[in-house]
């Protein structure tokens, strides 16, 4: 009964309505993909075992004549026992000592941990992967923190995160991309891979601007998109020593380390891009080979480099 009041608030809130996989996903812990909306009837035993094994060790201080191993032989502790290992694999089964040094948390991450493999065993290729990465440090940090100023999620974007994070889909059929008519598929894999629509420049012109805010709280004088500060994007423009040419960066710093000018440019890629690329100004990273500086076209299949940070004037 109470878990079908959880479900059924969850549905009111968010306007999600997941199956039973789907649930008992949300049912996991953050670590494990899921949305920390435990099953009662799931972790029944574990609470009673963990609840058991705190009062068998406070029993003799209340009563004397208390005998743990009749406590240890009840009928309702073997058989919650036996519930509780029945939801492992045979491999992870515990007995009455292990209960007596465990706490309910403990115990329910045991039942995490047998249900997260039980959820990546039925999932597809592209199904594992999400579970993975929303299973991570990253992935998973949001759903703790406390929305605040410029950090809180829309409303829109949280939803689309708690569909990607239980794999609802979006639609019924796969489509044909408006983009770039490739197949956009139910679970919207596609669309967080493709950077058409503006996407990505968007993301980058967030991350500057958080960034450059960090920066100003830090005391540093941040200046945004200073102009001529990074060389062309052309080799060939590289050589033509004129100042108009040059490219704004993201953020000046005027005084970063040692007062010593930094600029810091960011580079936003779409979420599983498999393509290389080079640094933007590779003649102005320090402790580069020669042919680098000279040529940035001798340099393929350096990773693409997210954030670089530039001493001014070289």
């Amino acid at each position: 009964m109470f878990d079908g009041m959880v479900r059924r608030s969850f549905g009111d809130f968010t306007g999600l309505h997941p199956n039973a996989l789907q649930w008992k996903q949300a049912a996991l812990g953050l670590g494990h993909g899921g949305l920390g909306l435990r099953s009662t009837p799931l972790h029944a035993s574990a609470a009673f075992l963990a609840s058991w094994a705190s009062a068998l060790q406070a029993g003799p201080e209340l009563d004397v004549t208390f005998c743990p191993n009749e406590a240890k032989s009840c009928p309702e502790v073997v058989e919650a026992l036996a519930c509780f290992n029945s939801k492992l694999e045979p491999a992870a089964n515990i007995n009455l000592d292990d209960i007596l040094s465990s706490k309910q948390h403990a115990l329910s991450q045991r039942l995490d941990n047998a249900g997260w493999q039980e959820q990546l065993g039925n999932a597809t290729p592209a199904g594992r992967a999400t579970l993975l990465s929303e299973a991570s440090v990253g992935g998973r940090a949001f759903l703790a923190a406390i929305p605040s100023g410029r950090t809180r999620m829309e409303p829109a974007a949280f939803i689309s995160e708690l569909r990607a994070r239980l794999q609802i889909p979006d639609a019924d059929t796969d489509a044909w991309c408006p983009l770039c008519d490739g197949v956009l598929d139910i679970h919207n894999y596609h669309a967080g891979m493709r950077v058409a629509g503006g996407e990505r420049t968007q993301r980058h012109y967030v991350v500057r601007d958080i960034v450059c805010a960090w920066a100003h709280r830090a005391g540093l004088r941040p200046e945004r998109e200073r102009p001529g500060l990074l060389l062309p994007q052309s080799p060939e423009d590289s050589h033509r020593c004129h100042s108009a040419r040059r490219r704004p960066a993201d953020v000046f710093l005027p005084a970063f380390a040692a007062f010593c000018p930094r600029f810091r440019h960011h580079g936003s890629t779409a979420a599983g891009d498999p393509r290389p690329g080079e640094p933007e100004t590779l003649g102005c990273c320090r402790g580069i080979c020669p042919a680098q500086r000279s040529s940035p076209s001798k340099c393929r299949g350096v990773p693409r480099t997210r954030s670089l940070l530039y001493p001014h004037g070289c």
